[in-house]
């Protein structure tokens, strides 16, 4: 009898061990799993970007607030990329633009006259780009293809055209239009001042030697896409 009472006393301390050992067991795991949850946050945080110079994404070193892991991003965004291809995918990433100014705006140009540089208006990127245009410069003019700058001296007369210019930074392309057109002489865009040009009717007496229209008033005639100048 003493042995059987004996043995049950020692099941019932070896199940409370056993008990004990458990829930030491499963304190130590709520404790791990809690570590690595603040280390992920802690990790995310530090991948939080700051500040950054430009909306576009940065080709090199680390932005502001990222890690070597996850080094790219914009200031368009709270977001580290990992890959430069990742950061430009993210259209709030790649907000430059290109413009030509008003200089090219309705412009003319006369053969063996050199032109004035025209220069494209870039924001929100900086760096050397890369650009082409499309179609092909008159004769005599020629695009820059790390500024986009147009310059030179046309040589023959050029239909009004406009072109398109592709303009590519870090990955990224956007486009930009110029128009104009190579005459022989201004003087061929000269609107009458008096009497009535000729295939004109006294209603719409004014007209230029460029223009298949007539034109009410002078200063509508002059102010005429294809008489302006």
């Amino acid at each position: 009898m003493n042995q059987i009472k004996t043995i049950l006393a020692l099941s019932v301390i070896l199940g409370f061990l056993t008990c004990q050992q458990t829930e030491k067991k499963d304190d130590t795991t709520a404790i791990v799993g809690l570590l690595a949850l603040q280390s992920q946050q802690k990790s995310a945080t530090a991948a939080t970007p700051t500040s950054t110079t430009t909306s576009s994404c940065n080709t090199s070193g680390v932005s502001a607030g990222c890690t070597s892991s996850a080094p790219f991003s914009c200031s368009a965004v709270n977001i580290c990329y990992a890959s430069l291809s990742t950061c430009q995918a993210n259209t709030s990433c790649s907000g430059f633009a290109i413009s030509y100014t008003s200089q090219a705006s309705n412009a003319y140009f006369v053969t063996n006259t050199a032109i004035t540089t025209i220069t494209p208006s870039i924001s929100g990127t900086t760096g050397t780009g890369a650009f082409t245009i499309s179609p092909s410069l008159p004769a005599g003019l020629t695009i820059s293809s790390t500024t986009g700058e147009i310059s030179g001296t046309p040589t023959a007369i050029a239909a009004r055209t406009t072109y398109t210019v592709n303009a590519t930074f870090g990955g990224i392309t956007k486009t930009g239009t110029v128009s104009f057109q190579i005459v022989s002489s201004l003087s061929t865009f000269t609107c009458n001042t008096t009497g009535t040009a000729a295939g004109c009717t006294g209603t719409s007496p004014f007209s230029c030697s460029n223009s298949l229209t007539c034109y009410s008033t002078y200063s509508s005639c002059v102010s005429a896409l294809s008489c302006g100048y």
